[in-house]
């Protein structure tokens, strides 16, 4: 299985951080469900008393994917868009069996959230491992972005695939 155009043209081994002003992050829900979110508290004042910061037109990362539909076709013939969407269904399924909860929609509504567009954007790993964290901004918020997926490579050292890597990407 080979890759996606999209998944194709992305350099991999240089893919930016999320923007610096993401420095928190919460659990939207229980601590094993998976539903992470960046915050930027900076846009978030931002937002509370009207103000445009620069801040907020920076990007996410590299754009992948622009919805669950393109990435599921893409997963059809690309084996990191399969992955991706693997994770990304865990992700699904987690937030479907959240919205069942009341104190969970409860503080969704409180805290005008809504969740992730799913609009997909990829950004280096913080944890300084190899791979890429895949993340969507809010539906409602800028100062929220949701982690879809976190990817990390591990191979041995005799794996052809850091090879097969670099030739995709060049």
């Amino acid at each position: 299985m080979g890759l996606c155009s999209v998944c194709y043209s992305i350099d991999f081994s240089n893919l930016p951080s999320l923007p610096a002003h993401y420095e928190a992050y919460h659990l939207a829900w229980k601590n094993d469900s998976g539903l992470l979110a960046f915050v930027s508290p900076r846009l978030g004042e931002a937002r509370k008393t009207g103000q445009d910061i620069e801040e907020s037109s920076q990007p996410l990362g590299v754009a992948h994917h622009q919805s669950i539909a393109e990435l599921t076709a893409a997963a059809q013939n690309c084996s990191i868009c399969r992955l991706v969407e693997r994770e990304v269904s865990g992700h699904l399924a987690a937030r479907t069996e959240a919205e069942k909860d009341e104190v969970f929609t409860y503080y969704q509504k409180k805290r005008n959230r809504n969740g992730p567009d799913y609009r997909m954007w990829l950004a280096k790993r913080r944890d300084d491992c190899e791979g890429f964290l895949v993340i969507s901004p809010d539906v409602v918020t800028s100062a929220e972005v949701w982690i879809l997926a976190a990817v990390g490579f591990c191979v041995e050292g005799n794996s052809p695939l850091p090879k097969r890597l670099e030739e995709a990407n060049m």
